[in-house]
């Protein structure tokens, strides 16, 4: 299990029940009741995307399905890209960091930020949540004022794409939002974004694993990439554009891992058939200072790309296989277990998302020569 996942789970609790109080003289939250606004609002996050905006479904069960539900079972998917800095050595130099979270809704990204990169020995003097939705923030408010939380909060109602500030920030997390602009609002808005990063800094962007949603964000990697705004720093290990998945209309670059929620949580998902086990996002890190990339290793005199797993491992009838992208494109993986070698034995171990130098021969799909994985980010979130 996650490890800030009971402590997450219970401050929002406390936090909606105290909503409902105030809101609706009740501080009891009906399960029957949460369950319906659950389904339905996984209903507008497939096939009802129009009525995302509709503050005709802007209900306090609606409310608390994001917050207890949808929102908990996001804020391990950025366990990933912050363990990918930490363990980099790309963090932010600052011990104390300031945050900016847009479209922070009730603020449960920032919180789960503020306990993962305690783990790492970082402490958050400040955050700062934008949103347009006055109500979701209201719970943040409450969380503020009910938790012992070092990390000083300010919370700002607004329309994120017009969000303006003249303060520099270490870490701004853009999450599940993207996806609600238009291409061009997203180019406009990450611009914007980049420019209230410190040097050292980093921009974090998750969104869904849908197809058109995590093209989308491609689309923008490149976009960034042409017009030298940033440096990509995760996931990409390839650092020009066009991104290859963007080649066929059937790709795209997405993660899965897996994960146990909290007891509340993993209840709500069985009931629902949601969120369970799994979780399945996309995500792109930039960085305005080029940090020093994964090198081009030199092993008996071949130059050896390093290349990031992004299919499943696909191990059956005595062969293993998988996808990875490096910084020539996409590169197929295939060996036969007879083919077994002290050198690429550790092949048999790798899992999405980790990072390998790898030779594969062309015309000897069978013959890797090096295969040493670097990054140890397994399917379970830290």
């Amino acid at each position: 299990m996650w490890k800030c996942s009971d402590w997450l789970e219970t401050v929002m609790w406390s936090a909606m029940e105290t909503y409902f109080s105030h809101e609706l003289s009740d501080s009891t939250i009906h399960q029957s009741d949460l369950i319906d606004a659950i389904r339905k609002r996984s209903e507008m996050y497939t096939n009802n995307r129009q009525e995302l905006n509709s503050k005709t479904n802007h209900n306090a069960y609606d409310l608390a399905a994001r917050a207890l539900f949808f929102s908990l079972a996001d804020a391990p998917k950025l366990s990933i890209p912050l363990t990918e800095l930490a363990y980099r050595d790309a963090l932010p130099a600052s011990d104390q960091l300031s945050i900016l979270d847009i479209g922070a809704g009730t603020g449960v990204m920032s919180l789960a930020a503020i306990a993962i990169l305690e783990t790492f020995g970082k402490s958050v003097s400040e955050v700062t949540a934008v949103d347009q939705d006055a109500r979701a923030l209201s719970v943040l408010e409450h969380i503020k004022l009910n938790q012992s939380l070092k990390a000083h909060i300010t919370t700002q109602v607004s329309d994120i794409r017009f969000y303006k500030s003249h303060k520099q920030f270490d870490l701004i997390i853009i999450g599940s939002v993207l996806n609600e602009l238009k291409d061009n609002e997203a180019k406009i808005l990450i611009g914007s974004l980049l420019k209230k990063l410190h040097a050292n800094g980093a921009l974090i962007i998750i969104e869904p694993a849908f197809c058109f949603t995590t093209r989308a964000l491609h689309r923008l990697r490149d976009y960034i990439l042409d017009s030298e705004q940033a440096h990509v720093f995760a996931p990409c290990v390839r650092s020009i554009s066009p991104c290859p998945a963007l080649a066929r209309k059937r790709d795209w670059c997405h993660e899965i891992r897996s994960i146990e929620l909290s007891n509340k949580a993993k209840g709500l998902a069985k009931i629902t058939g949601l969120r369970d086990k799994v979780m399945k996002f996309s995500y792109l890190v930039l960085r305005k200072e080029l940090h020093p990339r994964l090198a081009t290793r030199s092993d008996n005199q071949l130059n050896i790309e390093p290349a990031r797993i992004i299919s499943g491992i696909h191990a059956q009838k005595g062969k293993v296989e998988f996808t990875g992208c490096s910084q020539s494109g996409f590169v197929s993986f295939r060996l036969l277990r007879r083919n077994k070698t002290q050198e690429n034995r550790k092949i048999f171990d790798l899992k999405r998302g980790n990072i390998l130098y790898a030779q594969s021969d062309i015309g000897k799909e069978d013959r890797i020569i090096i295969s040493d994985p670097i990054n140890p980010l397994q399917s379970e979130t830290p």
